[in-house]
């Protein structure tokens, strides 16, 4: 079974979460949100896909966080962030089993910050630690020796019928690729997710 984790509650004002938590409740994913009070997470076999909601960055600043956008009743905007570690320890929190096999990031840049070259077409990454890696580091630490856990190396648009990944196109003064407005061009999520294993080593799932 595959379930969608949220780890932040009150997400409501975010559009791309209620989106993607929409979405996903319409093809059948169990969602599950952080609970302070009981262990949602119990649910899980070891070989369920537990999949991680959140936002991601790519700078490094950024590259170990997630989080959310929330609005009070003001209209005081806010984003809420949580570590690779701190999502490790709320993981454990909740109930996840320590025989647990894989988890998904679904954030952008969960798994590297790709370009795309207009001209030969390749697509290049530097070799940094991204959230997928981090988490994957963080669970093998707390006694998580089996996981896996798998990012997109690029943004990621999850709210339609077709999940996508993005990349920024880079050298493309002939006219090759036509990106939007964000200097990007997306492509379908199959075949692009990056795996790390407990010690932070290229895996598969």
């Amino acid at each position: 079974m595959r379930y969608l984790y949220l780890p932040f509650s009150h997400y409501q004002a975010d559009d791309s979460w209620a989106g993607t938590v929409d979405r996903y409740r319409s093809k059948g994913h169990t969602v599950i949100e952080h609970s302070r009070t009981w262990k949602p997470l119990r649910a899980l076999g070891a070989n369920d896909v537990l999949i991680i909601m959140g936002h991601g960055g790519k700078g490094a600043s950024g590259r170990g966080f997630l989080s959310v956008k929330r609005v009070d009743l003001h209209g005081n905007e806010t984003w809420p962030e949580m570590t690779a570690n701190d999502l490790a320890i709320q993981l454990e929190s909740d109930g996840l089993s320590k025989n647990h096999r894989i988890v998904k990031s679904l954030t952008c840049y969960g798994g590297g910050a790709w370009k795309l070259d207009g001209n030969n077409h390749q697509l290049y990454g530097k070799d940094n630690d991204y959230f997928a890696k981090l988490l994957a580091m963080a669970l093998g630490l707390r006694g998580y020796n089996n996981i896996v856990v798998g990012g997109y190396p690029g943004t990621v648009g999850s709210t339609t019928d077709q999940k996508m990944v993005f990349f920024r196109v880079i050298n493309n003064g002939a006219g090759n690729y036509n990106p939007d407005p964000d200097g990007e061009v997306g492509t379908s999520t199959t075949g692009y997710i990056q795996w790390f294993d407990s010690h932070g080593n290229d895996a598969a799932p």
